[in-house]
């Protein structure tokens, strides 16, 4: 198992190093999340790292829930296609 760990991560650094020097895609990803960092009012507070990954999960959740209540919708649909049929 650690064989494929480590080839994960050389396959990682020989894939990303290259798009990172290329393009700064790292760079260019990293920038508004360290903005928005440097905006919080307690960097000593553990809780600094809410204000990188509180706007993600938000858009995961929000994601998430619409996908469901697409699939809701698509089951009673059938159901509703269903009972007319019968």
């Amino acid at each position: 198992m650690i064989a494929v760990h480590d080839m994960f991560n050389w396959l990682t650094v020989l894939i990303l190093l290259p798009v990172e020097v290329a393009a700064g895609f790292l760079y260019h990803l990293t920038t508004p999340m360290i903005n928005r960092l440097s905006n919080a009012q307690d960097t000593a507070n553990p809780q600094f790292l809410k204000v990188i990954t509180e706007p993600i999960t938000k858009r995961i959740i929000e994601v998430v829930c619409l996908s469901f209540y697409l699939h809701l919708l698509s089951v009673a649909s059938s159901i509703i296609v269903v009972l007319h049929m019968q």
